[in-house]
């Protein structure tokens, strides 16, 4: 019983951070993702043993030479563990993580950052209870897992930017690094230097830290919600919940209709945003969908849509009531690849985004 409540301890405060910062996002990221995030930040410790001891030889030598005993400490603080383990950190994220297609909010950076933190310093914490340190453990908990946490919350941050700026700004990714960095080896450097008098300034980095983090995901959620008349929907496949949706028409009435892609459905909504109707299902039947990605709707309320890997177009009416349906996979004139967008003009001609082909096709009313 022992064993397992101390592995519990260095293994749960991890886990309830996750999923508190789970439920802060107004679009929560999948859960494999998270838990991939997760596993390489725990997975960053492995090369940073490899090289520690290459960067350790660095470090005796700076030792030797060195005047003052200042020196060899400044050097390990950020070289063999502010650089080392932040370089690491910043690979997972900007080159996983916060790639730009798995972002649906700039506040998904910050929450990927600490969580990747999480990884790193939960395993640190149960290498810790394994050599039955305890209080070792205890203490990382109260210091190092904040500061680990915080640091990964702002080069989160900055990624995320970096992500979403139309401009892509290099200056973005340069503080990335940079301010974790800095402020990684600041936190270090009295800690390894064990200078009863520097000890504050660690703490001192520690709230600037986390004060840091703390205001830049307040300014990121503020600029969102901002930037957000309303916000509905969330990852799933009840009503009201989506998967990956794609297109959005409007009827005359205000109504919302949705491509609900990876649901293999269109969703109907009321001008307020709530749940009216769901229409179809996986398939290749009349009403059936696989990964709709385009829709549209003509003046007196007909929907059109992109069938995409069914390489059609259906036509419904306006209580989602299967009408008509022309094309099939082709090249030739009336044939589709993995058509993504449709248009219907005030004549009643329809214009099909045929992706595959690389083409525009137009048909009449018909089809034709």
């Amino acid at each position: 019983m022992q064993p397992l409540l101390m592995f519990s301890s260095a293994v749960v405060p991890g886990l309830i951070l996750m999923w508190f910062l789970h439920t802060r996002e107004s679009f929560p990221q999948p859960r494999t993702t998270l838990w991939a995030t997760f596993g390489l930040g725990a997975l960053i410790t492995l090369p940073v043993i490899v090289l520690f001891f290459p960067l350790s030889i660095v470090l005796s030598i700076v030792d030797s030479a060195a005047q003052s005993p200042l020196l060899p400490v400044l050097v390990q603080a950020f070289l063999t563990s502010a650089i080392l383990q932040e370089s690491f950190k910043y690979l997972v994220l900007s080159n996983f993580s916060c790639q730009h297609k798995r972002l649906a909010e700039p506040f998904d950076g910050v929450v990927y950052g600490v969580v990747a933190s999480l990884g790193l310093a939960t395993l640190e914490c149960i290498a810790y209870v394994s050599e039955g340190d305890v209080i070792g453990a205890f203490s990382r908990a109260l210091t190092s897992v904040p500061i680990h946490c915080a640091l990964g919350a702002i080069m989160g941050y900055y990624i995320a930017q970096n992500a979403f700026s139309p401009t892509r700004w290099s200056r973005h990714m340069l503080l990335a690094w940079v301010v974790p960095v800095v402020l990684h080896g600041l936190y270090d450097f009295p800690l390894l230097l064990r200078a009863l008098p520097l000890l504050p300034l660690s703490f001192l980095v520690l709230v600037f830290a986390l004060v840091w983090a703390v205001r830049l995901g307040r300014r990121v959620q503020s600029s969102q919600r901002r930037r957000s008349l309303a916000i509905w929907g969330e990852l799933g496949s009840r009503p009201g919940q989506y998967s990956s949706p794609h297109a959005i028409a409007l009827d005359p009435q205000g109504n919302m209709y949705v491509a609900d892609t990876l649901n293999n459905r269109l969703q109907k909504l009321s001008p307020a945003g709530d749940s009216v109707s769901q229409w179809g299902t996986t398939g290749q039947r009349e009403g059936e969908y696989r990964s709709p990605h385009g829709l549209t709707i003509d003046e007196s309320g007909q929907i059109f849509v992109a069938d995409t890997l069914n390489h059609r177009i259906q036509k419904l009416s306006s209580e989602g009531g299967a009408l008509a349906q022309w094309g099939e996979q082709g090249a030739k004139p009336g044939q589709f690849r993995s058509p993504s967008g449709v248009a219907v003009d005030t004549a009643g001609n329809i214009y099909v985004a045929d992706t595959g082909n690389h083409r525009i096709q137009k048909l009449s009313a018909d089809g034709e």
